[in-house]
């Protein structure tokens, strides 16, 4: 029997069939190993749906009742599809144990002779693969209504913010003042659903592949086991094809649900995004200027520090008001490195006072901290005369080795032209750190105009100054910011103050040729430093600050000399150093 049943494996058809059966059972395998995968995901939603419930229940107490209503049931219809969606998974996890044992059964007990009648048999069934393609590709046809759905679910929380909206304004002053206290002790709250939306949108699409590819694989298995249908009992035949028709029906209803899913997530997505923006937005010049401020609110302040605009001096003044900077680490291009974001973001769900904070660093609007911060701050920076700030760079590179074409400079002889064109490509122009547009890199990657940095300029950098009248930008900081340490600060990364390694004289004039050459290629930023004078002083004309600043320079300035003759002041015991230089 041993020798005959060996013969037969020798069989090409035999073989195939064989082939065939270990391939059903490792197709099983897999499958089984999915739907555990598909069972977890499945309790990881259930948890998430759960969280989404108890901060969605605290931010309704604030809606009309019919609208509280309305939210609670579709909330309370997600939660019984996700049961029922789980149900299923533990029927079909079970199913496909059974359909593992009943093809183990049949392979074990099937006679060697009717193993070519098999063969035959199987091969008449993958005509049948086609007309299964052509089923699923109408399936995927039928999920344009349900997009359909998505949309009006997404205009009907529209409406809702908008009911939401109008009833904020006709709130009584109190109850107004305690919403708008609750939305900002959510934020934090808020930004952790924000996160796990996008974590779940992620996992509701590969929980779509994986329902695909069972789908798939069940209409394999269902081919295969129709071939071997002779070799089985006529009860056991009819209760597997019972079975797949139900594992086939659940997969359909399990891939009908994740579209539904991904439609209540988007609503949700839709429902707290308002409230996001709306706490997150950065004051304007006007609103700290009208004192249209959160009261004891500004205490997070965002520096852009421009290359060679003063940054640095920008942050020893808030450093002198009370700020504690966060520098921004260029290498992972993010301010946490040395604080955990969320301990952070967790300090200002505390009342006031709080700590003062100025994230600080070569940032442009399109970086991603802009999108994550979920308190009231303001917006600061240093603008520099764009031919002045290409000379400084200059300069500072001849003083500072290691510095980008340092070498090329100092060894090789290239020109100021030449030098300025590469910093230009590198770096980019000054009127791009406010292009939000790009990747939130350093290297620009933008593509706003002039103009539309100008305008982002304006309506969002709360605050900005000159270098070349950093004295008056002290005084504004001080009194919009309500902080009067503003006197004698000291300035930070002077050039001049550098030791010069190889004897260049600090370039201080250009040449006409240089001039022409300048002029071309800063031609937008030219336009911009022009506008952005002309705004500035269209808002220091203000009859407030000219107040403020005609009692208040004459005290700066008598301190700033005061300063600089301190800080020029020689060490007694080494006239080579000076008598305050830090050791």
């Amino acid at each position: 029997m041993g020798r005959v049943v060996r013969s037969l494996l020798k069989l090409p058809a035999v073989k195939r069939v064989m082939l065939r059966l270990a391939n059903a059972e490792a197709a099983i395998s897999r499958q089984q190993a999915q739907l555990a995968e598909l069972g977890g995901l499945a309790q990881r939603l259930s948890a998430d749906e759960a969280n989404h419930r108890a901060l969605l229940a605290e931010v309704a107490q604030h809606m009309p009742p019919e609208r509280r209503a309305e939210v609670e049931a579709a909330i309370s219809e997600q939660q019984a599809q996700l049961g029922r969606m789980n149900e299923r998974i533990q029927r079909l996890v079970a199913d496909e144990a059974r359909h593992r044992a009943l093809l183990a059964e049949v392979a074990e007990h099937m006679p060697p002779a009717r193993l070519a009648e098999l063969e035959a048999t199987i091969q008449g069934q993958q005509a049948e693969l086609g007309t299964l393609t052509a089923t699923i590709q109408t399936q995927q046809a039928e999920l344009g209504p349900l997009n359909d759905r998505v949309q009006q679910l997404s205009v009907a929380q529209d409406g809702q913010r908008a009911l939401l909206g109008e009833v904020a304004q006709h709130l009584p002053p109190a109850q107004r003042a305690n919403l708008e206290a609750t939305l900002h002790g959510q934020q934090l709250q808020l930004g952790a659903l924000n996160a796990t939306m996008h974590a779940n949108q992620i996992q509701l699409t590969s929980l779509n592949e994986i329902v695909q590819r069972l789908s798939t694989e069940a209409g394999s298995q269902r081919d295969l086991l129709s071939g071997v249908s002779a070799q089985v009992p006529p009860a056991r035949l009819a209760s597997l094809e019972t079975t797949m028709a139900e594992v086939k029906s659940q997969l359909d209803k399990l891939a009908d649900a994740i579209p539904r899913l991904a439609a209540d997530e988007a609503a949700h997505r839709a429902h707290v995004e308002p409230m996001r923006r709306r706490v997150a937005r950065p004051y304007t010049f006007e609103q700290l200027l009208n004192r249209e401020v959160e009261k004891a609110s500004l205490d997070l302040a965002i520096n852009i520090h421009i290359p060679k605009a003063c940054g640095n001096t920008t942050n020893s003044l808030f450093r002198q008001i009370g700020f504690s900077p966060i520098a921004l680490d260029m290498n992972r291009n993010d301010f946490f490195h040395t604080i955990r974001e969320d301990r952070w973001l967790e300090g200002y769900l505390a009342p006031p006072p709080r700590e003062s904070y100025l994230l600080t660093g070569h940032l442009r609007l399109d970086q991603p901290i802009f999108r994550r911060v979920l308190t009231p701050y303001v917006i600061v920076t240093i603008l520099r005369d764009p031919i002045d700030r290409m000379v400084s760079h200059y300069n500072f590179t001849t003083r500072t080795p290691g510095t980008p074409w340092y070498d090329d400079v100092v060894t090789k002889g290239m020109s100021f032209v030449d030098y300025a064109a590469k910093i230009y490509s590198a770096i980019g122009p000054q009127y791009s750190f406010f292009d939000e547009t790009g990747h939130g890199t350093f290297a620009p990657t933008g593509t706003a105009t002039p103009e539309e940095c100008f305008d982002n300029l304006v309506t969002r950098v709360g605050l900005y100054g000159l270098a070349d009248r950093f004295d008056e930008f002290a005084v504004l900081t001080g009194y919009l910011f309500g902080r009067p340490e503003i006197l004698g600060v000291a300035p930070a990364n002077v050039t001049k103050d550098l030791p010069d390694l190889h004897q260049i004289p600090l370039k201080t004039s250009l040449s006409k040729v240089e001039r022409n050459a300048m002029t071309k290629l800063l031609e937008g930023d030219i336009w911009f430093y022009r506008k952005a004078r002309e705004e500035y002083e269209r808002r220091l004309s203000d009859p407030r600050l000219q107040t403020v600043l005609s009692e208040t320079l004459p005290l700066f300035k008598s301190c700033e000399t005061a300063l600089g003759r301190l800080l020029a002041m020689k060490d007694p015991g080494d006239p080579n150093r000076r008598a305050f230089e830090r050791v």
